[in-house]
């Protein structure tokens, strides 16, 4: 593999694995957690519009599909505000569950959705993820 193509893979991995920390942090209590993380994420974002705004776009169908993504990215958000801030679970706990979870859907709504190939790996992978949060979260 390019070393060139990790570049964004592991920015992202390094800030969605330090995030849920500093804001545990803070203190702050589900809904505000989200509402100040989703503002400050939308001030990073407008910089990056000039240019890649697409206006037309906004009338498309497509943008329904991005309406739905985005009311879905706000209920998870707010869960997992509120598993961060709780004491039910340990930090590593709620991120890793989130996290496995995540993967197993990826794949399958992959497969489902976009045709991608159900590899070897990908067959012994789900369930070897399954079995690492198991001994990864429990005590």
């Amino acid at each position: 593999m390019d070393i060139s193509k990790l570049m964004w893979p592991v920015t992202a991995g390094i800030c969605f694995g330090t995030w849920p920390l500093i804001m545990k942090s803070s203190g702050l209590n589900a809904i505000m957690a989200s509402f100040v993380l989703t503002v400050v994420s939308l001030l990073v974002y407008l910089p990056f519009l000039k240019g890649g705004f697409d206006q037309a776009a906004l009338l498309k169908a497509g943008v329904i599909l991005a309406v739905v993504a985005g009311l879905l990215n706000g209920i998870g958000t707010i869960a997992f505000q509120k598993m961060i801030g709780g004491k039910e679970m340990d930090i590593t706990q709620v991120v890793l569950l989130v996290i496995m979870i995540q993967i197993v859907i990826t794949v399958a709504g992959g497969r489902l959705f976009y045709g991608d190939v159900f590899t070897v790996k990908k067959v012994v992978g789900i369930p070897t993820a399954l079995i690492a949060a198991y001994l990864l979260t429990s005590k």
